[in-house]
Order: C-alpha cells, then structure tokens, then sequence
C-alpha cells in the first residue's frame, strides 16, 4: 500500500496561528511557535512517508525542506478543506493516508509507522490526543466517512462515524494520548518533553 501524511496548517502569518493562546502569547511569539511545531511534526512525518501540506499560504522554509507538496486551503473550513485534500490524494497515487495536525510536535515515528501498518487490516485509525481530540487520523480509500475535527470529544465522534458507515476502526493508544498544544500549560509541556529529549541524545 502507498500511504502519505496530510498535515493541515491553519497558517504561519502572525494573525491566524494559535490564537487560544493569545492572552499568554505576543502575536510574533505565536507565529514562531506555530512554525517550530510544523517543522517538527513535518520533519518526523518525511521520514515515514511522503508529507502534504494543508495551508492557506506558502509554508517557511523550514517547513517547505520536509514537504513534498503543498495545497492550498481556500477557507472553506477546516473539515470540508480536509475531505477535499483527501479525496483527491486518495483519487491519485495514494490508497492510505494519516491526517497529522500541525500541532502535535511530540508524535514519534513509531506511532506513524503503527498507525499506516493497522490501515492494513482496519479502515480506520484513530489516536486520541490528552484533551479528546483527534491527534491522528487514519484513512484507506475510498473515503467513506465525515472529518470532525473540533468538535468536542473528536476522537470518540471520529470512530462512532466510522462504526455508523460499517467501517472497521482501530483506536491508537498504545503510548498514551498525545499532546494537542492549545494552552500556555500545553506549551511549557512541550519544551520540558523536548528539552529532555535533546539532552538525551
């Protein structure tokens, strides 16, 4: 099977990134931040499969180095903008597909290369991240169920959605939850978790 990660940007700009964090956060601080996650997630997502963009602008350069290709966003909403990117990638050359948020900078290889080898024999996969949200979603083609990301609880409306369409369904959570960074808590997290990391190696 030939999978590909799709990894959805809201955007870098300073004005669109994070803005939950706001209260905490300069709008410049937020944008660095926004660009250091998807450099992160991007880069550990190339070396599984190849990585698409989803954004409404060019990505950085740091970005751009671990992307094999960019689409755009055309501010339909992020999940009608996800089932179009899907359908079409899943029209083409690829009959698997992880969709991997731009905000998850702690994912590992080892969940990505799990999470495409159980789209062998499941339909669907999906990884709860710690606030219920979906941190990763798994897809074989056709597409056959609805994206419903930010709804609340979306992990669990993913997998019932699928369950609804007849479609078998895989829960990843074999590591435990990962981290979805919205919080100024959520992003002190990431630096310890990364700082540890970096000193380990």
């Amino acid at each position: 099977m030939n999978g590909c990660i799709l990894v959805p940007v809201k955007g870098f700009r300073k004005a669109l990134g994070k803005t939950r964090l706001a209260e905490s956060f300069r709008p410049a601080e937020r944008a660095i931040l926004v660009e250091s996650m998807a450099e992160r997630v991007v880069r550990t997502a190339s070396e599984v499969a190849p990585v698409y963009l989803l954004a409404r602008e060019d990505p950085p350069p740091k970005v751009a180095a671990h992307v094999y290709d960019t689409l755009v966003d055309l501010g339909r909403g992020l999940n009608a903008e996800l089932e179009a990117a899907i359908d079409t990638l899943l029209a083409n050359e690829h009959d698997r597909l992880l969709v991997l948020p731009g905000d998850i900078p702690l994912v590992t290889t080892s969940v990505l290369e799990c999470a495409l080898h159980q789209l062998d024999d499941h339909d669907v996969v999906v990884a709860p991240a710690t606030d219920g949200g979906t941190a990763l979603l798994g897809i074989r083609s056709p597409r056959r169920s609805r994206m419903l990301f930010g709804e609340r609880s979306s992990c669990r409306a993913h997998a019932e959605n699928a369950q609804d369409h007849g479609l078998s369904v895989f829960v990843l959570d074999s590591e435990g939850p990962l981290l979805d960074v919205d919080t100024a808590d959520d992003v002190v997290l990431v630096q310890d978790e990364l700082s540890t990391t970096e000193r380990c190696r």
